[in-house]
C-alpha cells in the first residue's frame, strides 16, 4: 500500500473530496470558513480531483492552516458520457495533438502552483491510467519544472508500464454502510490501505437548510422533492439511507425526528 512522508516523519492521511461554489461564487470569507470546517473535522488532507481555485487562495489558504492537497487531473476526460466522445481503457485524450494539448496544461498547471507546500502529490489521471506516451510527457514535465514532489498516475488500483502500480484504491463505498464495516471488510473500501475515494451516501443536512430547499408542503413525507436533490445513477434515491436510519433509530414520524436522527447518521 502506498504511504507518504512529510519532513522525512510518516503521516496518516485523513482527507475529504473537494469542488468549488456551484457558481464558483466562494469568496475569501467562505473559503477560509469551509478550510477551517476541514481542520476542524480533524482532517488533514483534501483531494481536488481537478486543479480547483479560480485563485491561488484556496492554495494560499491550505499552506497557512497546514492542510495538504492532492492535485491533478479529474475523471472527466475518462468516461464517455462526461466528455461527449468515445472513451477506451485510458479515457479520451488519445490522439498525438490532444496529448500535445493536455501536457501543455499540466505544464502550466504544475508552474502555476509548484510554490505552494500544501501540494504534496501530481495526480495524472483519477479512475484511468494516462496513455503511456502522454505520462511519459507528465513525468518529463514533473521533472524539470517541480523534481520536488511525488507524481500518482491515478487513484485507482492499476498498474502502469510507466510508473508501475498505484498502490492505492478507490473501490467505495458510495452509500450507507454500518459503522462495523469499516473494520470487518478486507477487499473493498474497509480501514485498509490508502483509499482515495469513498463516501458515506446521502447526508441529509439540518432542518433550517432543508426548509430552503423544499417547499412547505414537501418537507414531510420524503417523497420525489428530496430525491430531485439526490445524485444519478444507482444514486437517486433516499432508500437505503432510510432503511438503514429506520432501523438503527426508529421509524421517524415526522422531519424533526428524521432530521434529528439523521445527524446521528452522517455523524
Amino acid at each position: 500500500h502506498r504511504g507518504y512522508k512529510i519532513n522525512g516523519k510518516k503521516i496518516l492521511i485523513r482527507g475529504g473530496g473537494w469542488v468549488d461554489d456551484l457558481m464558483l461564487a466562494d469568496d475569501s470569507r467562505t473559503l477560509e470558513a469551509k478550510i477551517k470546517y476541514t481542520k476542524h473535522m480533524n482532517l488533514n488532507t483534501i483531494r481536488l480531483e481537478g486543479f480547483w481555485g479560480s485563485s491561488q487562495e484556496l492554495y494560499d489558504l491550505c499552506d497557512k492552516y497546514g492542510i495538504l492537497l492532492m492535485a491533478g487531473w479529474s475523471c472527466h476526460w475518462e468516461w464517455d458520457e462526461y466528455l461527449g466522445k468515445a472513451c477506451d481503457e485510458f479515457g479520451g485524450i488519445q490522439t498525438p495533438e490532444e496529448m500535445d494539448l493536455i501536457a501543455e496544461y499540466w505544464r502550466d498547471q504544475v508552474v502555476w502552483l509548484r510554490n505552494h507546500p500544501s501540494i504534496f502529490v501530481w495526480l495524472g489521471g483519477s479512475d484511468k491510467l494516462p496513455r503511456p506516451q502522454l505520462e511519459k510527457k507528465y513525468l518529463q514535465l514533473l521533472e524539470k519544472h517541480d523534481g520536488s514532489r511525488p507524481y500518482l498516475a491515478a487513484a485507482a488500483t492499476i498498474e502502469s508500464e510507466v510508473s508501475g502500480n498505484t498502490r492505492v484504491k478507490m473501490n467505495g463505498p458510495y452509500d450507507y454502510v454500518p459503522p462495523i464495516y469499516w473494520y470487518e471488510d478486507k477487499s473493498k473500501g474497509g480501514a485498509f490501505g490508502f483509499n482515495t475515494e469513498t463516501g458515506p451516501g446521502p447526508q441529509p443536512p439540518p432542518l433550517e437548510s432543508l426548509k430552503k430547499m423544499l417547499p412547505e408542503d414537501h418537507l414531510w413525507p420524503i417523497d420525489d422533492y428530496w430525491e430531485y436533490h439526490c445524485a444519478r445513477n444507482e444514486f437517486n434515491t433516499l432508500d437505503r439511507y432510510e432503511e438503514a436510519l429506520n432501523h438503527r433509530y426508529g421509524m421517524p414520524n415526522n422531519v424533526q425526528e428524521f432530521v434529528q436522527k439523521a445527524q446521528l447518521m452522517n455523524y
